[in-house]
């Protein structure tokens, strides 16, 4: 009874912003490889923008990301990015929890954070994102970083 309840009050604040214009739906798409552009990653996922004021926007999103176009591994990313909007422009940073989804042993922990730094564009509905996946541990090296971009579409 008490997960409906939270559940439904989810619903409620999310209709509230989204009625308030206060709220931004995307499907993302999009690409990521390391800094030396030998392997890809292919990326599809949705994400919100919470917008706070007129030059903050709290954004909670999940990727599925898979390796080229094999479709046996994949990694789901959830993970929420704060950032401040100058006009059309952003930039900002936030964690990512990355989980591996494999047919074999179902859905696998990875233990690490992961920063996510990003900047970008809002055209109205489109939203186009450059970013970059590091670990703490190897914190913006050559094999700790992916770079990536993806294109997000508004609902």
């Amino acid at each position: 009874m008490k997960k409906t309840i939270l559940v439904l009050v989810g619903l409620f604040l999310v209709s509230g912003l989204y009625g308030a214009g206060g709220l931004d739906f995307r499907l993302n798409f999009g690409a990521m490889s390391n800094f030396d552009f030998d392997d890809y990653l292919w990326s599809a996922g949705v994400e919100l923008d919470l917008h706070l004021g007129s030059n903050m926007m709290l954004s909670p999103e999940v990727d599925l990301i898979g390796y080229k176009f094999e479709f046996k591994d994949f990694f789901l990313t959830p993970g929420v990015v704060f950032n401040f909007k100058f006009s059309k422009l952003f930039i900002g940073a936030g964690l990512i929890r990355p989980f591996l989804l494999t047919d074999a042993s179902g859905l696998e922990e990875i233990d690490t954070w992961l920063l996510k730094l990003n900047a970008g564009f809002l055209f109205g509905n489109l939203k186009l994102t450059v970013y970059a996946l590091t670990s703490f541990e190897d914190f913006l090296t050559s094999s700790g970083t992916l770079i990536g971009a993806k294109f997000g579409f508004g609902l």
